[in-house]
């Protein structure tokens, strides 16, 4: 068993996951600072951390496991208060709450364990001189930085899309176009497309019309991320078309012109 902390791919392993984890802070840093929204990020310092767990470096090590002994006491204290504050409330969102702080924890008991066990330890030194192999560090730099880079443009694209997204509520009348008298009973079609994929809350993603009830006219709302048109028709009149965006205001008279009789 003490063999398997002590060996190599472990603290490989350790190092790989600091390094990368750095290399993620540094890339969403540089992102938001891009964007002109950046503040500094402390995590961009696991990038040397993880490069002296790779380099082996005894100083490295130490001073990281000492940091992760703190992590640890302090998520075990956030996972005691976790648990009991789950189990009073019952809420479904404290069970997760629970379970991450636990996954948290044994990622951190993890590396520890492999930190300590293998701190200064002769057998280790002597049989693969505490280092890792010299294509982990370039490995693990290139695939962190496409696999960050990628999550950032994914979410800038999203972020994006979400600007576009805007809300409408508007009530629909149709009036007669020669007598200005109010339709009733008419049909209504829309061609607003679906934003299901913009993974928005479920009230966003729905969008409808209701009759007025003892009123006359419709009213559509819900949420769109581009202009649509909504296709009024009546018996006895021609179908009429309504551009439903930003600047569509809240209430809107439709004047349909009764069809020409042969």
């Amino acid at each position: 068993m003490d063999r398997f902390w002590k060996s190599p791919v472990h603290i490989c392993l350790v190092g790989a996951l600091v390094l990368s984890a750095g290399v993620h802070s540094l890339v969403e840093m540089t992102s938001g600072w891009i964007q002109g929204n950046g503040t500094l990020d402390l995590g961009v310092l696991l990038v040397f951390i993880g490069l002296g767990l790779l380099r082996g470096s005894n100083l490295q090590r130490s001073l990281f496991g000492g940091l992760l002994a703190l992590a640890l006491v302090a998520s075990f204290i956030i996972m005691v208060v976790s648990f009991f504050s789950g189990s009073i409330s019952g809420q479904g969102s404290g069970v997760y709450l629970i379970l991450s702080v636990v996954f948290f924890f044994l990622l951190l008991a993890y590396l520890f364990g492999v930190l300590w066990s293998a701190r200064g330890d002769e057998w280790f030194a002597q049989k693969y001189s505490g280092k890792a192999p010299p294509y982990v560090i370039p490995v693990t730099v290139v695939i962190s930085l496409f696999s960050s880079v990628g999550g950032e443009m994914e979410g800038y694209n999203r972020r994006v899309a979400l600007a576009k997204v805007f809300r409408y509520e508007v009530e629909l009348l149709a009036v007669d176009a020669n007598t200005g008298e109010f339709i009733e009973y008419g049909s209504i079609s829309s061609g607003r497309r679906s934003i299901v994929d913009l993974e928005l809350p479920e009230p966003m993603q729905t969008g409808g019309s209701s009759y007025r009830g003892g009123d006359v006219g419709w009213l559509l709302e819900g949420f769109a991320d581009e202009p649509f048109e909504v296709n009024l028709s009546y018996d006895g009149y021609q179908s009429q078309s309504v551009k439903i965006d930003r600047s569509t205001g809240n209430r809107v008279e439709v004047r349909m012109f009764p069809l020409k009789k042969k």
